[in-house]
């Protein structure tokens, strides 16, 4: 590979990893040159160029740290959703979550009815849990919330933003995992998890135990 090329791809793969700094909100004026090293591996990771990548970055510490995400297990992306259990207010009644299905619509913060598209079940099982604790739920009791918020204890993904406050437009929104260390909010002790997210017809705030939670579309 020629000089001209290498500097090329390691210039783009700058670009590409200033432009991820950006939306970071990262300042990359003062990157070190291993970090930028890095970035032009994973740019070069997947093409035929992967050994030239290697003798370019010159830095061990960089390959190596290359060399094992590649080696280690894929990790499931941390979605929003509910788990079983969750009970959810729907235009035919108050329904568990596991029970859902296409077609059936649930009661928005705008008291008009959106439907059910899709649900989409995301299992993370024991062995993936074990690995990465972060990918576990949080568990909101019964009135953490607010009086009757939520009506009895609630799990869900630790992504899933949950509306806080009372009223049918409840104006602020956290997510559980941002929650935790308040009274009655805590990491729940599950050896493996399956969450449900729910597609929708158009976003909307839905109510589950009494508490207002977007779903999206």
């Amino acid at each position: 590979m020629s000089t001209d090329v290498v500097d090329a791809l390691f210039a783009r793969a700058r670009e590409k990893a200033a432009e991820a700094a950006v939306r970071a909100k990262l300042d990359t004026s003062d990157a070190p040159r291993t970090w930028c090293g890095e970035a032009a591996l994973e740019y070069l990771a997947d093409s035929e160029a992967y050994d030239e990548a290697l003798e370019f970055a010159n830095h061990g510490a960089v390959a190596a740290r290359l060399a094992q995400r590649r080696m280690a297990p894929r990790r499931k992306p941390i979605h929003p959703g509910l788990t079983a259990g969750g009970a959810v207010l729907t235009t035919s009644g108050v329904h568990p979550v596991e029970a859902l299905r296409p077609g059936d619509e649930l009661i928005t913060s705008e008291h008009r009815g959106t439907r059910i598209l899709s649900i989409q079940r995301i299992r993370v099982d024991e062995e993936e849990m074990a690995r990465h604790r972060e990918l576990g739920p949080i568990l909101i009791r019964a009135g953490a919330l607010g009086p009757n918020l939520p009506t009895q204890d609630l799990v869900v993904a630790p992504l899933q933003e949950v509306a806080l406050g009372q009223g049918i437009r409840p104006r602020r929104r956290r997510t559980a995992v941002s929650l935790l260390g308040h009274p009655g909010i805590l990491r729940f002790p599950a050896r493996a998890a399956t969450y449900y997210r729910l597609r929708v017809s158009e976003p909307a705030l839905v109510q589950i135990e009494g508490v207002w939670v977007p779903v999206g579309s």
